[in-house]
């Protein structure tokens, strides 16, 4: 009998590790083996600059829609931006096909374009990384897109840029974490290597994947194992986490250290609610669409949540923290 429950707990436990391997080599199957361009980019900053920040964007609906008007008022009211974070799920319900695809202009550029009434954001340059469902058709046209629109900028599932002394964006993969010991290759690899040679005032580092949330929709939108070592790991190596996935829009707060985390799932997608009580380090959650406002300065860090509507919902402000 004590036999027969011993094969038992070893039969689910082979199968439970051959589910994980099954999931493992189809994530890696799907990874995009495509790259246009250096890993790492120097562009000019200002004294002062301006992003917008959202995800969970493409679904070119009403909803998506009134986010980009909203975006584009703004963006004229300050006088210009210096980018837009794109974080993940570009183009639902399965990414794009190619770089011909139509959804380029109904979904992923074209609200943000000035091809419509958006002309202030048309000028903006986009970052942006790839989110799960981007990855159901054709990833790789999402980076090969960076070869015909200079607006776009994915030379490669992940990357940094740097602008000036000021900001470094590092761009991460969060679809697929994996560790060769090559930041070339992989991007955990990449993003250590990154944020350990960093000497900007600030250091932003996006996915499409949170690492703490208030998400209703269980523990992958919570943070999943990312979750589990990620926010120790980038407590003194980064300012701000971005990351959409849930829909939703949140900032959060780890203890301890400088690392702000901000969920900005509200780009068009259908909203999920944060739970009550929330995550232990929210500062700030609520079911709304809308987008992140960031604005930087040697002296001061500025995020402020914009709903759909165009009204200002939350902010925080802080001064950079010393890196020695």
């Amino acid at each position: 009998m004590r036999t027969k429950k011993k094969r038992l707990i070893w039969s689910v436990v082979l199968l439970a590790l051959f589910a994980v391997a099954a999931k493992l080599r189809s994530e890696f199957l799907a990874v995009p083996m495509v790259r246009v361009g250096s890993l790492t980019t120097d562009l000019p900053a200002k004294p002062k600059m301006r992003f917008f920040a959202l995800g969970d964007t493409g679904t070119g609906g009403p909803e998506q829609m009134q986010v980009a008007k909203i975006m584009n008022e703004r963006c004229q009211a300050i006088g210009g931006i210096d980018g837009i974070l794109l974080l993940g799920d570009n183009a639902y319900p399965i990414g794009v096909s190619s770089v011909r695809d139509q959804q380029w202009q109904e979904k992923v550029l074209g609200p943000y374009s000035s091809a419509g009434s958006n002309e202030c954001l048309g000028r903006a340059k986009v970052f942006p990384v790839l989110g799960n469902h981007d990855y159901k058709d054709n990833p790789a046209a999402q980076i090969e897109y960076t070869l015909i629109e200079p607006r776009w900028h994915l030379p490669n599932r992940f990357y940094s840029v740097n602008f000036g002394n000021l900001l470094k964006l590092v761009a991460l993969d969060s679809n697929v974490s994996e560790v060769c010991l090559n930041p070339a290759f992989c991007g955990i690899d990449f993003m250590h290597d990154t944020l350990s040679r960093s000497n900007t005032t600030w250091t932003i580092v996006m996915a499409h994947h949170p690492i703490a949330s208030s998400s209703d929709r269980g523990f992958s939108y919570q943070g999943g194992l990312r979750g589990l070592w990620m926010p120790a790991y980038l407590c003194d190596r980064s300012d701000l986490y971005l990351s959409g996935h849930s829909h939703h829009l949140e900032h959060l707060r780890a203890e301890g250290c400088r690392l702000d985390m901000f969920v900005v799932g509200g780009g068009g997608a259908n909203l999920n609610q944060p739970l009550t009580p929330a995550h232990e380090g929210s500062r700030f959650a609520r079911s709304s669409h809308g987008f992140l406002d960031l604005e930087f300065s040697p002296e001061m860090l500025n995020a402020r949540m914009i709903a759909g509507d165009g009204t200002e919902i939350y902010s925080m402000s802080k001064a950079p923290t010393s890196k020695n």
